[in-house]
């Protein structure tokens, strides 16, 4: 089956909410040996319990590795579990509120979470550790989406190694801005672009100047970023907290 043709999510048709590939460097980062493609699916399961015409979301991540195979990652809310996340059954998983957790303690694949941080949640395992967060999606409030699922929201989409090259996978939704949602997209775009040359001093000076506080945040924290980025980064940054985060890191490198 293609990878793009919408699954049934327990017997209901779904539909296509957002693709995503990862790079075979950020697998490493991952902890996993191998690129892959993620297509993110939902549906509208039938919720009797709670009437005739009720509903709940539920979501199928298909994903397609480099070599070719191709899984199907079904999530879900599971009643009982300890987490409000979307996880595979056989998860074992709990979760943490975000505001609970330092900033600097998330594991971000690249860009950090755009959100509502008081009330985002990061799914946590069994021995403790948290899942990295992997990518956000906008997901539009479209007729066609509306006419399978729901739409305007944020989908957050999280991940932690299993069985050498395998992934479990958890989602979050939380209602966000379109906006907002921009605001991230512009954000990766950028970091993208950073990270695709963090050595063109010209270039990365460009990002810092139309750059965000959330942009200069990842240039300051990012082991890319050398004394000359971080120097170009001194000159463009607006508040004393973040002159003298600057000033510490480039204190602390090697003459």
């Amino acid at each position: 089956m293609p990878a793009s043709t919408p699954p049934t999510i327990e017997g209901q048709p779904s539909v296509l909410l957002a693709q995503w590939a990862l790079r075979a460097e950020d697998a490493t980062t991952l902890g996993i040996t191998s690129a892959r493609e993620f297509f993110v699916y939902g549906a509208k399961a039938p919720a009797p319990a709670y009437g005739p015409d009720a509903w709940r979301s539920e979501y199928a991540v298909r994903e397609r590795r480099a070599d070719g195979a191709t899984l199907q990652h079904h999530l879900a809310q599971r009643e009982g579990h300890r987490s409000a996340m979307w996880i595979a059954a056989d998860a074992d998983n709990a979760d943490e509120m975000a505001d609970m957790i330092a900033p600097s303690a998330i594991a971000c694949l690249t860009a950090k979470p755009r959100w509502k941080r008081d009330a985002g949640a990061i799914p946590v395992r069994a021995d403790g550790g948290l899942y990295v967060f992997l990518k956000q999606f906008y997901v539009p409030d479209r007729a066609d989406f509306r006419a399978r699922f729901h739409g305007g929201f944020s989908l957050f989409l999280f991940a932690t190694p299993r069985d050498g090259d395998g992934l479990e996978l958890a989602l979050f939704e939380q209602d966000m801005s379109e906006q907002t949602a921009e605001d991230h997209y512009r954000l990766e775009e950028r970091i993208g672009r950073f990270l695709a040359a963090p050595r063109d001093l010209a270039s990365v000076e460009a990002l810092i100047r139309a750059g965000d506080p959330h942009f200069h945040a990842f240039v300051l924290e990012s082991p890319h970023s050398t004394r000359p980025v971080l120097e170009a980064l001194l000159g463009h940054a607006k508040t004393q907290a973040l002159k003298k985060a600057i000033q510490k890191r480039i204190a602390g490198m090697s003459a």
